[in-house]
């Protein structure tokens, strides 16, 4: 929520509201947080891709997505909102990354892979074709994920192996 009240501050447009209507949860009107005027506010974040970055057309990103430079995006890709993807990395074809996912540097995930929200992908691991991670997951730096990821776990390793639940 604190992200949320930033947002809403820097935004502009919200911020004469705020000013006027006191009252609400941290002082946030009770009719932005109510009346939807919250969630199109979040609607405002911006997408940025460094220029060394490489996106396919046919992908889809999400609002707050930030592209570090050197990082690749091929065809058909999906990924959510508010995902950071850092340098080196690769989103192949085919997959899906859910929102709120970090995927950091020198990791190659290959086509038809979906990650699901929330989960974080350590320095330098692979993700093998038609992977499929759950959500809330943390893969280790360095792992080679050859096989689904259930729900809520900790994995890491060549082959990645379960250690335990998050």
């Amino acid at each position: 929520l604190c992200v949320a009240l930033v947002s809403l501050v820097i935004c502009g447009g919200f911020a004469a509201a705020l000013a006027e209507e006191p009252g609400g949860e941290f002082g946030i009107p009770s009719a932005m947080l109510y009346e939807g005027y919250l969630t199109a506010a979040l609607d405002r974040f911006e997408t940025i891709v460094h220029p060394t970055a490489s996106v396919s057309r046919t992908a889809k990103l999400g609002n707050g997505v930030v592209v570090f430079q050197i990082a690749t995006i091929t065809t058909i890709v999906k990924v959510g909102n508010h995902v950071i993807i850092l340098p080196n990395s690769i989103v192949s074809h085919d997959s899906i990354v859910g929102d709120y996912c970090c995927i950091t540097g020198g990791v190659a995930i290959s086509g038809m892979v979906k990650i699901g929200e929330f989960c974080y992908v350590g320095t330098g691991s692979s993700i093998r074709n038609g992977v499929t991670v759950g959500k809330n997951s943390l893969i280790g730096m360095g792992s080679v994920v050859t096989k689904d990821i259930e729900s809520d776990s900790v994995v890491y390793g060549a082959p990645a192996k379960f250690i335990r639940k998050t």
